[in-house]
């Protein structure tokens, strides 16, 4: 038996030789073999969408002398290998908004820690976690924004005096002013004079005729009309509105858009019928499962008995068994991989305002 440890990194077909030397002479032997290799998928597990710190400790009124909690947060990871040839990893590369943040060069590798002590203000940052394989391959995760929000208390009494001392004594003096002259006219020391002959924009031919057009209209509307953002842009369900998010570069490319979702039933599976939401992989049933929002919101998924079955965050869940979905859960339609996004942010939502004449 001879054993070849093989170094290829690159997928497709490929040609060995093999040359046996004998005293009988020489044996040539040739064999073409195909070969899958891919570069490890690593992937966050159930990711916050924000992250709260509060403050237990400031000696003083300055926010960078201010202690807050949590200083750090864990997240969980999983490294998948799609060309089911599970191998060592040489290192696990954890990002924030593009920066090395950590490494791990050894196992485990199903976790790292974001160090948040230098944050010091509320903003969004975006995750992401790369795989290295010992053949050299790797690959980057899809990014993961993760909001994190300083829960300042309100600055105390003295320091907004202090900083705001011009605009008081400013403000002192402006209503002395008032009451000095309110004093005055009521005495009759001051007697303004009115006179409305002096008013040339009312004199003026031309101007000021459109003033009784405006004010009707003013009476018949009575007020403007609201924004866009006061009206709910999905009828009613913005609350319930979610997309799910394709988790893997060979499956972006067939669903470039994440698939959006709102409170009708979403049926998911293997077909071209315009009623289903068609994603074209081959462990797909023409009816996989289906995405329901009942009526107290709470969003579930349910397998309508596919040969592949369905996953929530690498689980099985049984077929006709309701599976209630959160926030950043990971769904498999049989080998195709989703992650569950609930969009009930008004960040999420365009916003415009709008003047109804």
């Amino acid at each position: 038996m001879i054993r070849y440890q093989s170094q290829i990194i690159t997928p497709g077909s490929h040609t060995l030789d093999l040359i046996i030397s004998s005293d009988l002479g020489e044996s040539v032997g040739q064999r073409q073999f195909p070969l899958d290799v891919q570069p490890p998928n690593p992937i966050f597990i159930s990711p916050p969408r924000e992250i709260s710190r509060k403050i237990i400790q400031s000696g003083s009124d300055d926010i960078s002398d201010a202690k807050f909690v949590p200083e750090s947060f864990t997240l969980d990871i999983i490294v998948d290998f799609p060309d089911s040839h599970p191998r060592d990893l040489e290192e696990v590369i954890f990002r924030v908004d593009g920066e090395v943040v950590s490494r791990l060069t050894s196992p485990p590798y199903n976790q790292v820690e974001w160090d948040l002590r230098d944050y010091q203000t509320s903003a969004v940052h975006y995750l992401t976690i790369e795989a290295v394989d010992l053949l050299g391959l790797s690959r980057q995760s899809i990014q993961t924004p993760v909001e994190v929000i300083l829960d300042i208390p309100p600055p105390s009494i003295s320091k907004i005096f202090i900083e705001n001392a011009t605009a008081f004594v400013s403000l002192a003096l402006v209503l002395i002013l008032g009451i000095l002259l309110f004093i005055f006219i009521s005495r009759g020391t001051i007697k303004p004079e009115f006179n409305i002959g002096e008013n040339r924009f009312f004199q003026k031919e031309g101007k000021g005729q459109n003033l009784p057009y405006l004010l009707s209209k003013t009476d018949q509307k009575n007020k403007l009309a609201p924004k866009l953002s006061d009206r709910d842009p999905l009828n009613g369900n913005k609350h319930n509105a979610y997309r799910l998010v394709p988790i893997s570069d060979i499956l972006q490319q067939q669903i470039p858009q994440p698939i959006q979702g709102w409170n009708e039933e979403l049926i998911l599976g293997n077909d071209p019928d315009p009623r289903i939401i068609n994603i074209p992989h081959p462990s797909v049933a023409k009816k996989h499962a289906r995405i329901n929002i009942q009526p107290d919101g709470v969003p579930e998924i349910i397998d309508e008995g596919s040969s592949a079955g369905t996953w929530v965050n690498y689980k099985h869940i049984p077929p006709s068994k309701p599976q209630p979905l959160k926030d950043g859960d990971i769904i498999h339609i049989g080998e195709a991989g989703f992650r569950y996004q609930v969009m009930n942010r008004a960040s999420d939502l365009p916003s415009t305002e709008e003047i109804t004449t």
